[in-house]
């Protein structure tokens, strides 16, 4: 319940301009939703994930479906898998971006304990339904497992990803990273590490998810420890961070 309940929180958080981008889920149990109406209306899906795995959708402005992916293949909006649609490995955080000023381009960004990859999807190929380009496939901007979150700037059309990693052997430690997105790519524009010895040796990072209005980063070490950041949506910069800790259970 927590993997379904934890991916209806991140999609709902994108942070977007255009609010129907959102509208469609597809949540790996072959069955999705659809929340344009005022009582959610479920529908089926192909995507039936047996893995700790966090599906990705998009929808367009009007509230249409345009893709989705369970982590291990991108499927177009008529259910089938894009021609080169199927990643090298399956992972289980995954997050699409629109890429700014191009209307027919989407980021798709994967990760796992292999680290933080992305693709870029052109929705002029495959007869208007959207294909992976082959030189812009699984493309690393990270080593690291991370929780991925994303927002449109508070100024201008861009948008930023934002990384919230816990490498393993780092005990107690978040690094944070967040990329501005353009049509040119991801260009790293911060990054810091923050170290939380109150966290003892709950020290794997769960879950991280940022606030609907963009202002606060949130993330929480086994459920039982959060910390929050004040993020700067103008600047793509988190400027302090809160290190009072919040102990909201024990292992039993």
């Amino acid at each position: 319940m927590k993997t379904t309940l934890t991916a209806l929180f991140a999609l709902l958080c994108l942070c977007v301009t255009a609010q129907n981008e959102t509208v469609n889920w597809h949540f790996g149990s072959g069955h999705s939703v659809n929340f344009s109406n005022t009582l959610p209306v479920v529908g089926e899906s192909n995507l039936a994930t047996t893995v700790d795995s966090e599906p990705a959708v998009i929808s367009d402005e009007e509230g249409n479906l345009i893709m989705y992916s369970d982590g291990l293949n991108l499927y177009s909006s008529d259910g089938a898998i894009m021609p080169n649609g199927v990643f090298t490995f399956m992972k289980t955080q995954n997050i699409i971006i629109p890429v700014p000023n191009e209307p027919d381009l989407f980021y798709i960004v994967r990760s796992d304990n292999s680290g933080t990859d992305y693709s870029l999807v052109d929705m002029t190929l495959n007869d208007g339904l959207g294909d992976i380009v082959p030189q812009e496939k699984e493309i690393v901007i990270s080593s690291f497992s991370a929780r991925l979150m994303s927002t449109s700037h508070a100024i201008g059309e861009g948008r930023w990803l934002i990384l919230a990693e816990n490498e393993n052997g780092q005990n107690d430690v978040v690094f944070m990273k967040i990329f501005d997105v353009t049509s040119a790519g991801f260009t790293l524009n911060f990054e810091q590490d923050y170290a939380f010895l109150w966290a003892g040796w709950f020290s794997q990072l769960n879950d991280a998810a940022i606030s609907p209005d963009c202002s606060k980063i949130v993330t929480s070490f086994k459920g039982h420890y959060i910390a929050f950041f004040e993020f700067d949506n103008s600047t793509g910069e988190i400027s302090d961070y809160l290190t009072e800790s919040i102990n909201v259970g024990v292992w039993t």
